[in-house]
């Protein structure tokens, strides 16, 4: 079974689009096109106000980078591109992808993802997840799949086509790529599993990302956005507490 594979890659960053053709060929069930990613960097102002919702994504966490407008846009014309395609799911990856198991493992567990995927929307991250619900969950060896609350990051993840869907039909963009709980509350079942798949180079500091590259926050900016890290925390210990009884767990995979 081949899987089609989008990998997100700006057209200047060729060490990257070298090393992760170089990841994924050892994987030879991936079926792989390359995405040119959106630059941030080098859209007007007025190209960003048409295409992304900077005030709502502000009103909801801090001022936008241009690297996140980036990022989030690229994931978008990944999503395009299943819906123009004659699959009903594919996998998205950034081209800091690193796979934790070998072929033969990652390619069963994911034909038994595929085989029990849910007729529905569905999104499933490869990678880090912290609050996720036990309740509900399956085994495969000792790998743990389960609806997924809270989850940070894009390097790897299933999509199917009417996943896709929900999250172009909302118009323009106003969350990061990665706001699971936003693709949740969008009626999308959010899955992830333990311990995770992938990880991305960027993630545990032997790269470094667009975001951080492109964009400097100001001292404003960031006392702002620290304030707001704080009170999402905040919330989800609460809303963690209040959901005990769905048996939520809180897991960090950040040393998994």
């Amino acid at each position: 079974m081949k899987i089609k594979t989008y990998i997100i890659n700006l057209k200047e960053a060729i060490e990257r689009k070298e090393y992760v053709l170089s990841e994924v060929d050892q994987y030879k069930f991936l079926d792989v096109e390359l995405v040119t990613a959106v630059d941030g960097r080098k859209m007007s102002e007025r190209e960003i106000q048409t295409r992304f919702d900077s005030k709502r994504f502000a009103y909801r966490f801090y001022e936008p980078s241009p690297g996140e407008i980036g990022c989030t846009l690229s994931h978008r014309e990944c999503y395009k591109r299943l819906l123009d395609s004659s699959e009903e799911f594919a996998l998205i990856c950034e081209d800091d992808v690193c796979f934790l198991v070998g072929e033969e493992l990652m390619s069963s567990l994911l034909k038994e993802v595929i085989e029990r995927m849910p007729h529905r929307p569905y999104v499933m991250t490869l990678s880090r997840h912290l609050v996720y619900y036990a309740k509900g969950g399956y085994q495969i060896g000792e790998y743990s799949f389960c609806r997924v609350y809270h989850a940070w990051g894009t390097c790897a993840y299933l999509i199917n086509r009417k996943a896709a869907e929900v999250m172009l039909r909302t118009g323009k963009p106003y969350y990061p790529a990665d706001d699971y709980r936003e693709m949740g509350r969008l009626g999308i079942r959010v899955e992830g599993v333990y311990p995770m798949l992938a990880i991305g180079k960027s993630e545990i500091g032997e790269v470094p990302t667009s975001i951080t590259q492109s964009y400097k926050m100001n001292l404003r900016t960031r006392i702002r956005g620290n304030i707001i890290g704080k009170i999402r925390g905040f919330l989800i210990r609460i809303n963690y507490l209040k959901n005990r009884e769905n048996h939520m767990k809180i897991v960090d995979t950040r040393n998994s």
